[in-house]
């Protein structure tokens, strides 16, 4: 297996969901049916859109070689890994296996530029690539799967060069049913839904292009991008994946197994070259992104291209473009380190690591439990309400109305808080950084509102622990909490901390208050 390759392949007949292929193979016994796959995908999927911003990977989750799968996304992330790793020898047991996970977005969303890579390592400051990643096609709508042959950094804190690092040849992949995609897992890549970057006065925040469909026709339904994504792992199992919840897979409708499945090389004449001249690409197209706590932008000369643009919607016959760009080279750019702002709208974990916590305790933090004297509800609710502010209006995980605060009211604070039950950190100076409220009965704590005033810091994370060691403390054998539905960038966040799903649902205690359906679903840890 060459791991510095890229490459396509049909892993699924293109008909599989046809009436006619169904009775042929009597698929629909296996429960194999266009609105099983669409339920099956969508209960695997936790990726979040950040308001425009693109895709990012939420809860992964793991199959070693030998493992039984149980349902038939678990079987077919089995076999992209032997598929791809049928010639090796020696895979430790224990240390190999594949990742998986689904996508299931509007066709008209972007998957943002990023590095896959083990999060869970990368808060402990190392950096380690999947060697191999994969994309498998469920549908046909949407922007290319676009790789660029750029290696993300090995030590973190590490920076490209000031003046840029060249970008001579990208790959361009058309979603297709059934057919695989695969690439060194060290490779830039993302799925741009078109090719005009980021928009004019965009916050700079962000990658991607803006969400078409504002105003008239705004609630027309796109049609929906699925794609199921497989990372070949030979020597590491990611700390952040783990084995889908037995909870829920008794509720996957297909599997386990499926006695269809290709894996045969698309013709010649479906993957052609493209060589971009001076005079030959568009404008430069940009896009910006986040990875590894800093920021930077990909150039690519995109805009106005004619022969990609007739490629990537439809108008020619390939299905794979290789773009040799070295008479024309792209670019990336580090913009700098990502500092911590108001208007970032990622969780309290996002850019933690060991180094930030240790600095966080050593710096005079101080954690306590809250009272009237060391804290007004009126400053517990301004922080919470900052933190939560995002699920206010119509935006990305946007689902309660505009004006509409996490704490409406800061005097309903003032029982839980004369019972003790929020804890506070502050700094030397005072200044209040974070809180979590919390409840014990029976063997549970349960947890939040939950909130830090700055990202990025590792402010969240302490508390959490903090609370957790009281828990302990008063014999409590599990830390409990509910997340709304739409907010699946904590759903992950959360598995990567020890919690897991419970497969229970509630409904939202105020629905007056909502902007769209919501629900809470239920998380829980031992202690």
């Amino acid at each position: 297996m060459d791991f510095g390759s890229i490459g396509c392949l049909q892993f699924l007949p293109h008909g599989l969901l046809t009436e006619e292929f169904a009775r042929k193979d009597d698929l629909t016994e296996q429960g194999i049916t266009a609105e099983n796959l669409m339920h099956d995908c969508k209960l695997a999927f936790t990726s979040k859109n950040s308001a425009g911003r693109g895709y990012s990977t939420g809860s992964t989750y793991f199959i070693e070689p030998d493992d039984k799968p149980r349902f038939l996304l678990e079987d077919m992330a089995q076999k992209v890994f032997k598929y791809h790793t049928q010639k090796l020898e020696g895979c430790k047991v224990g240390q190999c296996g594949a990742e998986w996970w689904t996508q299931v977005i509007d066709s008209r969303d972007d998957i943002g530029w990023h590095w896959d890579r083990d999060y869970g390592k990368e808060e402990d400051g190392e950096l380690v690539y999947p060697n191999m990643a994969t994309v498998t096609y469920l549908s046909e709508g949407g922007g290319c799967t676009t790789v660029a042959k750029v290696e993300g950094q090995t030590v973190i804190g590490e920076t490209f060069d000031s003046q840029g690092n060249a970008v001579e040849q990208v790959v361009l992949c058309k979603p297709k049913f059934g057919k695989h995609l695969y690439f060194d897992g060290r490779y830039l890549h993302g799925a741009p839904a078109d090719f005009d970057g980021d928009q004019e006065g965009e916050d700079e925040s962000g990658g991607g292009s803006e969400e078409e469909g504002e105003g008239e026709g705004e609630d027309v339904a796109a049609p929906v991008r699925i794609t199921f994504l497989v990372n070949v792992w030979l020597d590491n199992i990611p700390e952040q994946s783990t084995p889908f919840p037995d909870i829920l897979a008794p509720k996957m409708k297909m599997g386990p197994k499926m006695s269809v499945e290709s894996w045969r090389e698309l013709p010649a004449d479906k993957t052609t070259t493209v060589i971009v001249g001076e005079t030959q690409g568009g404008s430069p197209t940009k896009w910006t992104f986040s990875d590894c706590s800093r920021r930077y932008s990909v150039s690519l000369p995109f805009r106005n291209s004619e022969p990609l643009k007739a490629f990537a919607f439809g108008e020619s016959e390939g299905q794979l473009l290789r773009v040799d760009l070295r008479q024309s080279p792209g670019q990336l750019l580090d913009l700098g380190h990502v500092a911590g702002s108001d208007g970032d709208q990622s969780s309290d974990f996002e850019g933690d690591d060991v180094p930030q916590l240790k600095k966080a305790r050593g710096e005079g933090l101080k954690v306590s439990i809250a009272t009237t004297a060391a804290c007004s509800v009126e400053d517990l609710a301004e922080i919470v309400n900052r933190a939560y502010d995002v699920e206010k209006g119509r935006e990305g995980v946007a689902f309660k109305k505009a004006g509409i605060d996490r704490i409406s009211d800061p005097k309903s604070l003032t029982k839980d808080v004369e019972a003790g039950k929020f804890l506070i950190l502050k700094d030397g100076a005072g200044e209040l950084l974070a809180t979590i409220g919390w409840d014990m009965a029976g063997e549970r704590c349960s947890f939040g509102p939950f909130a830090a005033k700055y990202k990025g810091k590792g402010h969240g994370k302490l508390l959490l622990g903090e609370l957790e060691k009281l828990a302990r403390r008063q014999g409590m054998n599990y830390l409990t909490l509910v997340v709304v539905n739409h907010r699946t960038e904590l759903v992950g966040l959360y598995e990567r901390l020890g919690f897991a799903l419970t497969g229970e649902e509630s409904p939202y205690p105020n629905p007056d208050v909502l902007s769209r359906p919501s629900h809470f679903v239920h998380m829980s840890k031992k202690l």
